[in-house]
């Protein structure tokens, strides 16, 4: 097997395996004596962690007789460990960036929550302090017309405090007493509509009771 089949045998993760080889200066005269420091650093520029920049490289002094039979049994398991531990902290990094968009969103969903609610609160406030203007000045009529309508969605949280106001307001427009023309009126529901048409009486009924009417009558005239 020749070097970069080899190189590709290793299998690596990501990133980029740098090498270099330096001569070993010594006093040898035959090249098979000639030593040679081999460095080599595995990279990868998609993890951020500072750990990773870290590693040192590896480093390997032998002769070129021995780096030919060991090489890469010596560079293997290292190597892989490096690419393995790249690709946990990429992984791990690519986790924490959805984590931490998933907290933005939630964050940025109670924050517009929060804006909507103090929105509200505020047109509740400034109406309801009309509404007490209005009341002081004895202006009670013009007080219930600026009331908030407690059926809108944006007065759900206020209802029971407006319809005290309502309350409150009609009274004193009375007078100090309620009368059926300050009662808030209420709208028929379906049920009150089929009551009356079942109540109501029907064109044959009242024509049976309009001759049952005339037939009385003419008895008492004879």
């Amino acid at each position: 097997m020749n070097f970069f089949q080899q190189i590709a045998a290793l299998n690596l993760f990501d990133g980029e395996l740098s090498m270099t080889i330096k001569p070993v200066p010594s006093d040898a005269v035959s090249p098979a004596d000639k030593q040679f420091v081999v460095s080599l650093l595995l990279r990868n520029e998609k993890v951020t962690d500072p750990a990773a920049h870290a590693i040192p490289p590896m480093m390997l002094t032998a002769t070129a007789a021995e780096l030919d039979k060991g090489f890469f049994e010596c560079i293997s398991s290292p190597i892989k460990a490096v690419s393995t531990m790249h690709q946990q902290m990429q992984d791990y990094e690519e986790r924490l960036k959805v984590a931490a968009a998933s907290t933005k969103a939630a964050k940025d969903k109670a924050d517009a929550e929060t804006k909507k609610k103090d929105a509200r609160k505020k047109g509740y406030d400034e109406a309801m302090k009309k509404v007490d203007e209005l009341a002081t000045a004895k202006k009670y009529r013009e007080a219930l017309a600026k009331l908030p309508n407690s059926r809108d969605e944006d007065y759900q949280d206020y209802v029971a405090a407006i319809e005290k106001k309502r309350s409150e307001l009609l009274k004193l427009a009375s007078g100090g007493t309620m009368s059926m023309f300050d009662a808030p009126i209420d709208t028929p529901t379906p049920d009150d509509e089929i009551m009356a048409e079942v109540t109501a009486p029907s064109d044959e009924q009242l024509e049976y009771e309009n001759e049952a009417d005339r037939d009385e009558s003419d008895r008492d005239d004879d």
